[in-house]
């Protein structure tokens, strides 16, 4: 199964991606960074998708 990381130097925490996450695996503060629970994804990549600064990694 297809999983995501955030790298967060290149994440600038607009929340595009936790907005769109539908099972809430994205959690963080403006400002401070996100993060992907690995628990929690189902690997859909609607984050990748929406993240317009490719700060979302595929991991395989």
């Amino acid at each position: 199964m297809m999983t995501y990381t955030i790298n967060k130097n290149k994440c600038i925490s607009c929340e595009r991606c936790k907005k769109v996450c539908p099972v809430d695996a994205i959690s963080g503060e403006i400002k401070e960074g996100f993060t992907i629970d690995q628990e929690k994804c189902v690997g859909c990549g609607q984050c990748k998708t929406v993240c317009q600064f490719n700060a979302i990694l595929e991991n395989i």
